[in-house]
Formats: structure tokens, sequence, C-alpha cells
């Protein structure tokens, strides 16, 4: 439902951006055993050469995420290296 704004809001025109990348800004894993496990990724549209990241997200859910863990080698390697990354940093 719309409602009437007395004073509309104007935007002028800018130059167009270009957002060739994606910058993770939130990266959440659920495994509470064995069995179960969860993956949450947000992406946000990123400009390398400027910095700017657009606040537009994409979102990436994976409810079964022991099955890609067993069936794609980069998401194995990628948590074996995360698990030993924090192991040196907890010591």
């Amino acid at each position: 439902m719309t409602i009437d704004n007395l004073s509309p809001i104007v935007v002028p025109p800018s130059e167009e951006k270009v957002f060739p990348n994606y910058w993770i800004s939130k990266l959440i894993i659920e495994m509470p055993d064995e069995n179960n496990g969860k993956l949450f990724i947000q992406l946000d549209p990123y400009n390398d050469l400027s910095g700017e990241i657009l606040s537009r997200p994409e979102y990436i859910i994976i409810s079964d995420f022991w099955q890609k863990y067993d069936e794609i080698p980069e998401v194995k390697s990628a948590i074996q290296s995360l698990i030993e990354a924090v192991k040196k940093i907890k010591n």
C-alpha cells in the first residue's frame, strides 16, 4: 500500500558503479555433530579497486554440510585447514 509523499525525494543521477567481485561478509558453520551441519554464507557485491561494498547481499545456505564435505574436495580441504588454524590460534 502506498502513501503520497508531499515532499518527494529526488536522487540525482550518479556515475555508474560496477561491482565485479563479492565480499564474504558472513560465514557461519554449524556442526553440532558428525551427522548434522549447516553452512550460511553472505556475499556482498564488492569493488576491489575502490574498496566499496554494496549492501545488496546474496545468500548461500547449505543444509547438508557433511554431504558437501564428502562430495567436494575443496570444502573438505578448507574445513581441515580451518580446524588446523583454530588449533594454532587457540594455542
